[in-house]
C-alpha cells in the first residue's frame, strides 16, 4: 500500500520515516511486505491509510508544482486549459 509513492518522492519517503517513529510500528514495512492481517489490524490500519494520503499528497503537489513551472512562458490557450482542468488554482493554494 503506498510503496510506489516512495519510489516518486523524498517528502513521501520521509512522511514513512515519520510515520514508523511516531507510531512505534513498523508501517513502511507493513505496507510493503506485509503481511495483510498485520497491516489490517484497526493499530496499524489507520497511521497507514493516513502516511499513505499524505504521500499522496506530496506527490501530488510536487506534480503540481512541475507542471505550474512547465506553463510559465506558454502561450495562453495552454494556460487557459490548464486553469480550465483546475491545475493552476490546486498550484496556488499549496503556495499559500
Amino acid at each position: 500500500m503506498g510503496t510506489d509513492l516512495l519510489a516518486e518522492s523524498a517528502e513521501a519517503r520521509h512522511i514513512f520515516v515519520l510515520a514508523d517513529r511516531i507510531s512505534g510500528l513498523p508501517i513502511t514495512r507493513l505496507c510493503a511486505q506485509g503481511p495483510l492481517d498485520q497491516l489490517t489490524a484497526t493499530d496499524v490500519a489507520q497511521p497507514a491509510v493516513v502516511a499513505t494520503s499524505l504521500a499522496a499528497l506530496a506527490v501530488l503537489r510536487e506534480r503540481v508544482g512541475k507542471f505550474e513551472e512547465a506553463l510559465r512562458g506558454q502561450r495562453l490557450l495552454a494556460q487557459v486549459g490548464a486553469h480550465a482542468y483546475g491545475l493552476r488554482g490546486l498550484a496556488r493554494e499549496q503556495q499559500r
